[in-house]
């Protein structure tokens, strides 16, 4: 398989590769430093966590995610579409997906949080996100093939 090099602002990141885990901003246990020092040129956020935890005002006010993370590098932000979905899926007192995207409500909390495909870029966006993933429309294996094709 031969090597791309996608050009960002951030600096040059080859494809395939490999992007550690930091859901919430951050790479539990391992320094942005031991990360940069190890080769690692772009991690993975996810949207949807960070828009309940610790929200997308906060994120904001600290500067966008660069900053609030100390992470210098390119930044990949998964919309949290897969993520809401299970979630709902498993419990669907949680919230509802609609053909509009997805209302969700936490456990113990009075607010719902509504993520559509133009808010999830919007968010993504003003978090500073180098590559900004789509909100995606998750199925369930069982579901039909009518409704795998529609997704």
């Amino acid at each position: 398989m031969s090597q791309r090099i996608v050009k960002l602002s951030t600096g040059d990141v080859p494809s395939p590769i490999y992007l550690p885990d930091a859901t919430y901003g951050v790479v539990r246990s391992v320094d942005s430093q031991d990360l940069e020092n190890v080769g690692i040129d772009a991690l993975v956020m996810n949207t949807f966590h960070l828009m309940l935890k610790p929200g997308s005002s906060t994120v904001q006010s600290l500067g966008g995610l660069h900053q609030m993370s100390g992470w210098k590098k390119s930044i990949v932000t998964d919309s949290g579409g897969f993520q809401a979905y299970s979630l709902i899926r498993q419990n669907p007192k949680f919230g509802s997906l609609t053909e509009k995207g997805i209302i969700f409500q936490p456990e113990g909390s009075n607010r719902k949080y509504q993520l559509t495909p133009e808010k999830s870029i919007q968010l993504q966006m003003s978090f500073g996100s180098n590559v900004v993933i789509c909100l995606d429309d998750c199925t369930h294996v069982d579901e039909g093939f009518a409704e795998q094709q529609k997704s």
